[in-house]
């Protein structure tokens, strides 16, 4: 499953009561997915959204869950915890800590809370922006 391939980058945990719609996953609680076998239409969305579509994409609340159960991540300075949920890539001297250097990796600002993720380039720019909080907001715009 898409959703699992993905969280196996960053923990080993598996999320639990997770439903596929469609092309996207969503946690759902056990009373949840009660009302759902009683109702006679497959519903849109349920609890609360994971992500979707192949390659997967995670959501922000994915990306929060795996925060709190990862050793893969950095934490970056207060300009560049701006700059990335603008939408911008990370240079490694805006870097102050890192438990790791390759592969998917989360963001963090200095109170620990995750920004979005990326995957590390080994060039100049350190760390190429996948997804941020940030996104949401720009979306909107249009």
């Amino acid at each position: 499953m898409e959703l699992d391939d993905f969280t196996k980058k960053f923990t080993d945990e598996k999320l639990n009561n997770v439903i596929k719609l469609k092309r996207n996953f969503f946690q759902a609680s056990g009373e949840l997915l009660k009302i759902k076998d009683a109702i006679k239409q497959e519903p849109f969305a349920i609890g609360t959204y994971l992500g979707s579509g192949k390659p997967f994409h995670p959501s922000t609340a994915l990306l929060d869950w795996l925060g709190e159960r990862t050793e893969k991540y950095v934490v970056v300075d207060h300009k560049a915890a701006w700059l990335f949920l603008c939408g911008r890539d990370l240079f490694a001297q805006s870097i102050l800590e890192k438990n790791t250097d390759k592969g998917d990796v989360l963001v963090k600002n200095q109170l620990g809370e995750v920004l979005g993720y990326g995957v590390f380039t080994g060039r100049k720019v350190a760390i190429k922006n996948l997804l941020d909080k940030g996104d949401f907001l720009r979306r909107e715009r249009h």
